[in-house]
């Protein structure tokens, strides 16, 4: 399998997660990059939040990953202006919260 998404309800304490949901990952193998397997597993994600019933999408990405978020920003996603830190691995990692929203589409 080259690649998945995962979704789920948004883990957001400032979002409602009955209304929200979230890809919480889209990963794929670089020597598959390029090919639009990308775009199928974000429709993928997509798609199966749209059945659930949310109406707006969020997704965390880390700052610093310009490849990840020129591919979110091509597929209409926009940054929201939330932000966090994560520093599980003993090391700090800002975020930003992308989302595809009726405030920001």
């Amino acid at each position: 399998m080259p690649g998945f998404v995962s979704v789920s309800p948004s883990r957001d304490p400032d979002l409602d997660p009955g209304f929200v949901g979230e890809i919480q990952a889209v990963y794929l193998l670089p020597e598959y990059w390029g090919q639009g397997v990308g775009q199928l597993l974000m429709a993928a994600g997509l798609r199966r939040l749209g059945e659930a019933g949310y109406h707006e999408v969020t997704l965390w990405v880390l700052e610093t990953n310009w490849r990840a978020r020129r591919f979110y920003e091509a597929g209409g996603w926009r940054v929201d202006g939330s932000t966090k830190t994560d520093s599980s691995r003993g090391f700090r990692l800002a975020e930003i919260r992308y989302c595809r929203c009726r405030s920001t589409a």
